[in-house]
């Protein structure tokens, strides 16, 4: 079995080429992996023993190797040739220059998804918004922020007193 050896892209390589925007969309998948079909021969290295007897399945399962890469491919090949947009695995972000060209922008990323039969879970968008949190930092029209809670996470956590400690906050 060969595992897919596809590039994740790094959150500084999703940040490196943000792009302007003054309002910002996030867009989040139900269920991402479930939503992909298993190749036929793929089948066979994905089934359990259960109690019931043999399951198999007929959707991608989360947990094996090549998940996020065969994902992120996907989601690229789906989106590809949309400005303004980028997708780290299951989380889609867009914008910009004018509430006009992101519009555009955002029915053509839902027209795409829509015909690959690609389902969103409303209540995780968040819609032309002022700023937006992905991927731990804050997004708006000033640029790239930490998120406050992460920052204040960290300035509240007790200074590592002994090895055993320093290990455990690493």
């Amino acid at each position: 079995m060969k595992v897919d050896q596809y590039p994740l892209p790094t959150v500084q390589d999703l940040f490196a080429t943000l792009p302007n925007g003054k309002k910002f969309t996030k867009l989040d998948l139900t269920q991402a992996y479930h939503q992909l079909s298993m190749e036929e021969d793929s089948k066979p290295y994905v089934t359990i023993s259960t109690h019931i007897g043999l399951f198999r399945y007929n959707r991608m399962p989360y947990g094996i190797a090549s998940g996020p890469a065969i994902f992120q491919k996907n989601m690229e090949e789906i989106l590809s040739g949309i400005e303004g947009v980028q997708v780290f695995i299951d989380d889609i972000r867009l914008t910009g220059d004018s509430d006009e060209q992101h519009l555009e922008r955002l029915d053509k990323v839902l027209e795409a998804l829509e015909n690959n039969g690609v389902k969103l879970n409303k209540d995780k968008c968040s819609f032309m918004q002022e700023a937006i949190n992905y991927l731990g930092h804050t997004i708006d029209a000033g640029g790239l922020h930490p998120q406050e809670d992460k920052v204040k996470a960290m300035q509240n956590v007790s200074r590592p007193e002994n090895v055993k400690e320093l290990r455990s906050f690493l």
